[in-house]
């Protein structure tokens, strides 16, 4: 009827649809996928209890574990003494794996799903420090104590990080006495290898072994294929990154806006802290000089409260003995004062007064200098910034922004990622490394780093060991003369008849045979001579 209860399209309130029902238990996948996917070879060897597992269910495994992290070409009786003894454990969203801090017992592969490294100091909230994916490996730098070593530190035997499943997630353990049995010698050549690379950066020289090996425990090795993009232009990099093979690009392009608001942070930087650490030179002498003038507590004091400077109660009147000793303490010139009261007229004597002491050629110091010089700078910064935002608001950009030249070229041992050592908070990257061969790198978390006592010394040797990249200017010079060179390529080719250069393949053969027949007969006829 009109006003009957007939059924309502939609789900009753307080109901909650399939895909709710599935995301409250983290399943990503489809229902059909759920119902009608059946697990892979791999998932059935991997659910038979190690124990039980038949040599067809260990190949199956054994395949896959040359296919991970650190496991990637060893001996197959190493890969076959592994795969009898994992443990396969499906995780839900936000569970933990380890705890820092806790006792190692064993190691992890990412079978599927993603992982999530933390590190917490006494006090503060736990800081990122990355994302495990499929076939990476955590917990094996806790299992890297050799079996009969003495004195060992407790931090060495114990999880630097720990770790939750960022999603539903797959993991394969490997426990303690097995790791130690089938690949701790894998895993000690690796600690071995980051240990030599970060002393020969000449960077870490100066630590402690003790602090070089903890912090190649926490140091990850990644690679990259040929052409990938590692670090970009303009964003803040998480990772310090030491290469160890291969060659990378150091690249620029212009980035006017950027190099400006670097400059202006820079600059104020170092305007604050002149600010903060020389407050004396020319305050003081105008809060003394003025109380010796007025009186005690004169000069917070408003201008109308003040009493008549003794020196100019009486016109012509000199200074005494003791004023003329003040005076030669903080510099007061007579000429100052020529005028009689006009010197210090209502509203703006006061003003004057300071502007006469802070600029008289005794008290302006070096810093004094240099504070009017940045606050100069600042300002024109600021100007020049507000310009080139316009400028990009209105599409009147640099034609060549999007362009980028080649600084230099990375070999080992060569570092990149500075910024997030330098400034870890807000540094951006200035340049863009580019994999040019397929590579290798020592990657260090930039909050990994902040563990350790991070000195100024370290600081500049990495500044003097990372890529100097040129002003912007000079980034789009090259540019536009590669621009320039390219056109003028062109011209000289157009004008050039294409009929000059035989076009069939088989007279360019007798072309080069000609030339190589020639070359023969030149090098005869010099051989007569």
């Amino acid at each position: 009827g009109k006003g009957g209860g007939g059924p309502k399209k939609g789900k009753a309130p307080g109901k909650l649809d399939l895909q709710a029902y599935k995301d409250m238990f983290g399943s990503d996948t489809s229902l059909y996928t759920e119902l009608f996917d059946k697990p892979s070879d791999l998932q059935e060897a991997l659910l038979i209890h190690p124990e039980e597992r038949e040599d067809n269910h260990v190949l199956e495994i054994a395949k896959y574990l040359d296919t991970c992290d650190v496991l990637k070409g060893a001996a197959p009786s190493v890969l076959v003494g592994v795969a009898r003894k994992l443990e396969y454990r499906p995780l839900a969203p936000d569970e933990s794996i380890f705890a820092q801090g806790e006792k190692a017992y064993a190691c992890c592969w990412v079978l599927s799903g993603r992982v999530n490294g933390f590190i917490q100091e006494y006090g503060c909230p736990p800081n990122g420090i990355g994302q495990l994916r499929e076939r990476q490996c955590f917990g094996y730098e806790a299992l890297m104590v050799p079996p009969n070593a003495e004195n060992v530190p407790a931090h060495a035997s114990s999880y630097f990080a720990s770790y939750e499943t960022a999603a539903p997630c797959e993991i394969l353990v490997l426990e303690k006495q097995a790791f130690r049995e089938f690949v701790f010698d894998r895993f000690y050549r690796l600690q071995r290898h980051k240990v030599g690379y970060l002393k020969r950066s000449s960077i870490f020289d100066s630590w402690p072994m003790e602090n070089v090996d903890k912090l190649a425990r926490m140091a990850r090795c990644a690679k990259y294929e040929e052409g990938e993009v590692i670090v970009k232009q303009g964003e803040k990099p998480d990772f310090f990154f030491l290469l160890v093979q291969g060659i990378c690009s150091a690249r620029k392009s212009s980035d006017t806006l950027a190099q400006l608001q670097r400059k202006l942070v820079a600059y104020t930087e170092e305007l604050n802290r002149i600010k903060s650490t020389y407050t004396y030179h020319h305050s003081a002498r105008s809060v003394a000089e003025t109380e010796r003038l007025f009186g005690p507590g004169s000069y917070s004091a408003p201008m109308q409260e003040r009493k008549k400077p003794l020196h100019l109660r009486s016109r012509g009147s000199q200074l005494n003995e003791g004023d003329k000793n003040l005076g030669d303490d903080v510099h007061v010139n007579r000429r100052n004062f020529r005028g009689g009261r006009n010197a210090f007229n209502k509203g703006s004597g006061d003003a004057r007064h300071r502007r006469r002491i802070g600029q008289a050629p005794d008290n302006c110091t070096w810093t004094e200098v240099r504070r009017r010089e940045l606050e100069i700078q600042i300002m024109n910064l600021r100007r020049n910034i507000g310009i080139v935002k316009r400028q990009e608001e209105d599409s009147l950009g640099d034609e060549f922004a999007n362009s980028s030249v080649e600084v230099t070229r990375l070999t080992p041992v060569s570092i990149f990622g500075e910024a997030s050592v330098i400034e870890p908070n807000g540094g951006s990257a200035l340049g863009t490394i580019v994999a040019v061969s397929p590579i290798e790198v020592i990657r260090i978390h930039k909050k990994m780093l902040q563990v350790f006592d991070v000195t100024a010394g370290l600081i500049d040797k990495v500044r003097m060991k990372a890529v100097c990249y040129p002003e912007d200017l000079e980034i789009t010079t090259r540019i536009r003369d590669a621009a320039a060179w390219g056109e003028y390529r062109k011209e000289v080719m157009n004008d050039i008849k294409t009929s000059r250069w035989p076009k069939d393949p088989r007279k360019l053969d007798l072309a080069a045979d000609d030339m190589v027949l020639s070359a023969r007969g030149v090098g005869s006829l010099f051989r007569e001579t």
